[in-house]
């Protein structure tokens, strides 16, 4: 109960914040913006439902590991592209396709949109503690990780508006993933493809980086012909760096 709590204050605080300091016009901007993290959520729970009784069945088996990383390496990079691309496109969509008195939810959807990702890297880590039964310390780090999210939104909201809501929101998302990273690797280090992920965060940043300095400087439509051109370069270029096992590769054919 007290983790399921601190997730709603994880997801639901800053809309009560923003409401008492900026009024109830800004709660509609921000949620607006905010669905870009539902988004990225509903990608990251459906590949763990459909990850866990995998990792479940298959971790106790030493000759398995292979399996758990491949699988652990598909797990990101299914939530790693959703984030990727809505971080890049949510502005273009903002403007595009919302009325104009919610043109300042561009502004914080991309910020919102990456904060997906490190649900999705938690799920991860949270499937071996749940393994090992050891979940005392998994509603802690909630708790610690909601009320980092509420200090930072009453800190930031009144100076930065509801870009402080949003930077308030990753941060609480990345205190929740490192949490129960340092949990899990105290019990167990899973066996994630290290060059492999590291190669696909490096690109997926840059994308994203790109998408970002890219962002309103053409028509809208040119905009998002752009954008959609950056995002499919993505896996060209991981092809090109080697990411792409053989099998892989037979498989897309």
């Amino acid at each position: 109960v007290p983790h399921l709590i601190a997730h709603w204050i994880l997801a639901m605080a800053d809309r009560f914040l923003i409401e008492r300091f900026l009024g109830l016009a800004a709660v509609g901007i921000y949620g607006s913006a905010y669905i870009f993290t539902e988004a990225v959520a509903m990608v990251a729970n459906s590949m763990n439902r459909a990850w866990v009784p995998l990792f479940n069945r298959a971790y106790a088996n030493e000759e398995e590991r292979p399996f758990i990383g491949r699988s652990i390496t598909y797990f990101m990079l299914a939530v790693g592209s959703a984030s990727g691309a809505l971080a890049i496109l949510a502005p273009t969509i903002v403007r595009t396709l919302y009325a104009d008195k919610y043109a300042e939810a561009a502004s914080v959807a991309a910020i919102l949109a990456a904060g997906g990702f490190f649900l999705g890297l938690y799920l991860v880590y949270v499937a071996g503690l749940f393994y090992y039964k050891r979940n005392t310390s998994i509603p802690v780090i909630t708790v610690v990780s909601g009320t980092v999210n509420v200090v930072l939104n009453i800190l930031w909201i009144p100076s930065m508006g509801i870009a402080g809501a949003a930077w308030a929101t990753l941060v609480g998302y990345i205190t929740l993933a490192l949490g129960v990273r340092w949990a899990c690797r105290r019990i167990t280090r899973l066996p994630f493809e290290h060059r492999r992920l590291t190669k696909f965060f490096f690109v997926l940043v840059c994308l994203v980086a790109s998408g970002v300095a890219m962002d309103d400087l053409l028509v809208w439509y040119l905009d998002l012909m752009a954008k959609l051109a950056l995002i499919a370069t993505g896996p060209l270029i991981l092809h090109l760096w080697g990411f792409w096992r053989p099998e892989e590769l037979d498989w897309l054919r």
